[in-house]
């Protein structure tokens, strides 16, 4: 699996829900950093692609993609993983030690609930 796409464009509906899959899903996680070079804090960089990249609601090429109860659905998403980053232990840029972690989990499950009601 690549990295999703960067660019708020109109694809960015697909590089955001595919990246809130890696999210979701331990198998999808570990894939990523399997994808992802040796040098790469692979937790870090999923931190880098929802805040900095992907997840950009005031951009309109961005919002142009989804309908409002889905901009709130990631806006929810969004505060939710905020809230909960600082009390994430340090990965030592691997995936493994917060796929251990109680917080990790529940962040795991708010992204699969979140892409649910998107992809209905």
């Amino acid at each position: 699996m690549g990295y999703p796409v960067t660019e708020p464009t109109a694809d960015s509906r697909t590089a955001i829900l595919d990246l809130m899959k890696i999210i979701a899903n331990e198998e999808q996680q570990l894939d990523f950093e399997k994808a992802a070079p040796p040098q790469v804090n692979i937790t870090e960089e999923i931190f880098v692609l929802w805040f900095n990249e992907l997840y950009r609601p005031d951009d309109p090429a961005f919002a142009c993609c989804f309908n409002q109860d889905e901009l709130s659905d990631l806006a929810e998403f969004n505060q939710y993983l905020k809230d909960r980053k600082q009390h994430l232990p340090d990965s030592h840029g691997t995936i493994h030690t917060w796929l251990s972690n109680p917080v990790w989990r529940e962040i795991m499950q708010k992204a699969q609930k979140t892409l649910e009601r998107i992809q209905k």
